[in-house]
């Protein structure tokens, strides 16, 4: 920050960003210029080795805890704010930018809890208001961050055993740096790549319909995470 960040910005060498990902440029000082999200891939196998360089930059006045690592708690990221209003057919079709219904998160963690049979506190993240959330707030055993920093949100979400997410990079990015396996509503993961890498020929990230089982290998390994 300061005058550093201006000197760096003023004479340090740019390289793009799929640049440094494609030949890995670790040992270069330089800025990395990052062009829009893409398709929001990273590269699945470092997850690791970013989030520690991403703990090692971030001011640790806002990284909490994170000792307690995939320990008994179901994140729930409802996003809401800049997100048009619900039309499902257009959600269906994989349409970005949609509010997803409240309802499908309800549904999602009460047939999560159902099946799991397992204590699972529920913290919700959102940048929605306690009105256009309380069916939600009203459960039983959930709790809403108060957190005014995303990046606080961001470590948090990173620890849980599992994510029941929204179609943005926000969740992707909790689910990628803690791999934590993640639910989404049909057609609404935020990549094409899997952000959680899998040692089995389990899909760690499924999509899911309410009246529809989760998959049953899926909950297997989150009743695993929550318990280890």
């Amino acid at each position: 920050k300061g005058l550093r960040k201006a000197y760096a910005l003023t004479v340090m060498p740019r390289m793009q960003e799929a640049d440094v990902v494609s030949r890995g440029h670790h040992a270069m000082s330089g800025v990395v210029v990052f062009n829009g999200l893409g398709g929001f891939a990273l590269p699945a196998r470092r997850s690791g080795e970013i989030a520690n360089e991403l703990l090692r930059i971030s001011n640790k006045k806002y990284v909490p805890s994170l000792d307690s690592r995939g320990k008994g708690f179901l994140a729930l990221h409802v996003r809401l704010g800049d997100f048009g209003p619900v039309i499902k057919e257009l959600l269906i079709m994989g349409r970005a930018n949609i509010r997803q219904p409240i309802c499908w998160y309800l549904e999602a963690l009460r047939a999560m809890r159902s099946v799991l049979r397992v204590p699972l506190d529920t913290k919700l993240y959102s940048d929605g208001t306690d009105e256009e959330l309380e069916v939600i707030l009203k459960e039983p055993g959930v709790k809403r961050s108060r957190n005014r920093i995303a990046l606080t949100d961001l470590w948090e979400m990173s620890t849980a055993s599992v994510i029941i997410g929204s179609r943005s990079s926000f969740t992707y990015w909790a689910s990628y740096l803690g791999q934590v396996p993640t639910v989404y509503f049909p057609n609404a993961r935020p990549s094409t790549e899997s952000a959680v890498v899998s040692e089995t020929p389990f899909d760690l990230e499924p999509e899911w319909m309410e009246g529809n089982p989760l998959p049953a290998r899926f909950l297997e390994i989150v009743r695993r995470r929550i318990l280890a």
